[in-house]
């Protein structure tokens, strides 16, 4: 049956096949970058074109979350505002999101007041509805800082919020899956020890925030990490905010030995069957451990 708003040509294709169809031109939006702008402006029309067009394109349009968060930055409080008018007119929209991409000003950002602006928490809230009541579907986490070379001078100075740590990470916590964070400092401990579901971790030039260990829960219950990749990241290590138990692939960029006996050797994770050291532009992968070789007999690692 022909859907009565689909374009010519399209009117023997069933949805699946249409489906199928703008899941394509998505993937091959990812991959044009010379034109990427371009192609943004096109994908975002997809709903637009036709009834059959419009759930799957929405789908795509709305998994990954993207904000720059600058309290300073007009554009950023704009698109909090548009984004949560969006979510209000149609709270089924926020129930596409696995990603959360969010971009900060500098290596301290996670302390910005941009964090409790409310469209922005409003925003947190429609997709914290979500699996209300059943089991909610799996988050995705990348936390970076922006490049320097494209900022604009510093002209004021940031008055510190506890935003992100009281409001974004208990949200996100029992959701995260995956998670990707690079150059920051001042990290909430709470980040790591509360992610209970947290498997995938890269993380680079990360330092924690102080805080009070006897505050913290117990061990049993931090993140059981199955895939790692870590440089310049010991504090997160040592501090025992990850169990590696079960881990199963290990990437050590520019190591130091003391995290990497610290990941491999208590416990050790006996399910381990990929590790690999990286030096700039070098890679070392070993092997499978024999099944009868104990990790300690690795005099370079232990």
């Amino acid at each position: 049956m022909m859907h009565p708003s689909l374009l010519p040509g399209f009117s023997r294709l069933s949805q699946e096949v249409i489906d199928e169809i703008i899941d394509h031109y998505f993937v091959l939006d990812q991959l044009r970058l010379a034109d990427f702008t371009e192609h943004r402006i096109a994908t975002k029309a997809c709903p637009l074109i036709s009834r059959a067009f419009r759930d799957r394109s929405q789908k795509h349009l709305f998994t990954t979350l993207s904000f720059y968060m600058d309290h300073e930055s007009q554009t950023s409080l704009e698109e909090f505002k548009r984004l949560n008018d969006i979510f209000s007119m149609n709270p089924r929209l926020a129930s596409h999101v696995r990603v959360l991409d969010l971009e900060v000003k500098n290596s301290s950002g996670l302390w910005n007041p941009c964090f409790e602006d409310r469209n922005f928490m409003e925003c947190l809230a429609h997709i914290s509805q979500i699996g209300v009541g059943q089991k909610p579907p799996h988050l995705e986490i990348n936390l970076r800082e922006k490049r320097a070379d494209s900022l604009p001078p510093v002209t004021s100075s940031i008055p510190r919020s506890r935003a992100f740590e009281n409001h974004v990470v208990p949200f996100i916590a029992s959701r995260l899956t995956s998670m990707f964070i690079v150059y920051l400092r001042d990290v909430p401990v709470a980040l790591f020890d509360t992610s209970h579901n947290l498997v995938s971790l890269r993380m680079e030039g990360i330092t924690l925030a102080p805080f009070e260990d006897s505050k913290r829960g117990p061990i049993e219950q931090r993140p059981l990490i199955r895939e790692l990749w870590v440089k310049a990241s010991d504090g997160v290590v040592c501090n025992n905010c990850l169990r590696f138990d079960e881990l199963s692939k290990v990437t050590f960029f520019n190591y130091d030995i003391m995290t990497a006996r610290h990941i491999l050797s208590s416990p050790p994770p006996s399910s381990l069957e990929y590790i690999q050291f990286d030096s700039e532009c070098t890679s070392t992968p070993f092997p499978l451990f024999p099944p009868n070789r104990p990790l300690n007999t690795y005099p370079l690692l232990l």
